[in-house]
């Protein structure tokens, strides 16, 4: 933006996100299937993060294989239940 600093304006991503848009629409024809997809996804980002956050635990913080599993096998069988 020429007024605003820091504030970058790409009109091509409008386009793209204007496609994306479409498509899904496209792809999933009714709200609740592309609702069951966003909880799908949601689910699946915090399995990921649980995962990651366990191996940050054993490698940088040091913590024993142990304690990583006990307390990190709570949170990934309450993600996999949603799932």
């Amino acid at each position: 933006s020429s007024t605003t600093r820091g504030q970058i304006y790409i009109p091509q991503m409008n386009t793209i996100l204007a496609i994306g848009t479409l498509l899904l629409v496209l792809t999933f024809k009714n709200s609740s299937s592309l609702a069951h997809a966003y909880g799908f996804a949601v689910n699946l980002e915090m399995l990921g993060v649980t995962i990651m956050v366990a191996c940050v635990a054993r490698l940088h913080w040091h913590w024993s294989r142990l304690r990583v599993l006990i307390i990190f096998s709570l949170f990934v069988i309450i993600d996999i239940s949603f799932l």
